[in-house]
């Protein structure tokens, strides 16, 4: 594989999934994979994760289980992304839906209010969880990830990401999908590298201004599953041409080896 050079963390993996089960996984290359960087929008993923095993914990069908809206926009937040009222009743599965697809904070803080009462009693579940999973040089701070000082590494987000497609995987459906659209209101997947990649299947952007770009970027090619996870990017434009040509020059690399 050509050398990258960047400031960014990298890892890059792959394996083969069946029946959620992940078998024959392969290191592929890292660059500072355990440096830390800002987590930023990556929280989400911790976020739907804990909401989806509460409802599957009480045996709820998220498309009819409605929950009332907190907030109408959350400091930080882009009207553009601006879905909701303050008070209107939306169902848990449109809610996941548009944290994972649009990345809307109020959809995630929702979330967390519904599951623990409060944002403040949800991130000690965040923390938790993400011990579980061993996420050792992880941490939480905020249900969307607009807090600054929550951050994660390379490695630490694909162990997440490999959990996140392999045990969740109708949450990793969602992410596939290439817009959410509520009440008329239509905007693209955050990773816009699925508009253009047919391989590409999800997975999560993270964005803050001034602290650089993240993408853990999954897609499938010919039956097998990669991972690549970029951190700390310098802008949103070098995270996906990063992420571009992690993709393509594996794909030379495996077409000159077969």
């Amino acid at each position: 594989m050509q050398s990258i050079y960047t400031n960014a963390a990298i890892s890059v993996e792959s394996f083969t999934l069946n029946s959620s089960e992940i078998s024959n996984q392969s290191f592929i290359t890292s660059i500072r994979p355990t440096t830390t960087k800002m987590m930023a929008s990556l929280a989400k993923l911790m976020t739907v994760m804990l909401a989806w095993d509460k409802i599957k914990q009480d045996n709820l069908d998220p498309a009819v289980t409605l929950i009332e809206m907190p907030v109408d926009l959350l400091r930080g937040s882009s009207d553009y992304y601006k879905f909701y009222k303050k008070g209107e009743k939306i169902s848990l599965s449109t809610l996941i839906q548009s944290t994972l697809i649009a990345s809307s904070n109020e959809a995630a803080y929702a979330l967390a209010c519904w599951h623990s009462g409060s944002e403040s009693y949800f991130i000690p579940q965040m923390i938790r969880k993400s011990h579980m999973l061993g996420l050792t040089n992880s941490h939480y701070t905020s249900c969307s990830g607009l807090e600054r000082s929550a951050y994660t590494t390379a490695q630490d987000m694909s162990k997440l990401a490999k959990v996140f497609v392999s045990k969740y995987t109708t949450l990793a459906s969602y992410c596939s999908l290439k817009y959410f659209e509520f009440n008329g209101k239509k905007v693209s997947n955050t990773n816009k590298l699925l508009l253009s990649h047919a391989a590409v299947i999800g997975l999560k952007t993270g964005n803050l201004v001034g602290i650089g770009s993240n993408l853990i970027n999954y897609w499938i090619d010919e039956d097998v599953h990669y991972i690549s996870i970029v951190l700390g990017a310098e802008s949103q434009e070098s995270c996906y041409e990063l992420s571009k040509r992690i993709m393509h020059n594996y794909a030379s690399l495996t077409a000159s080896e077969s």
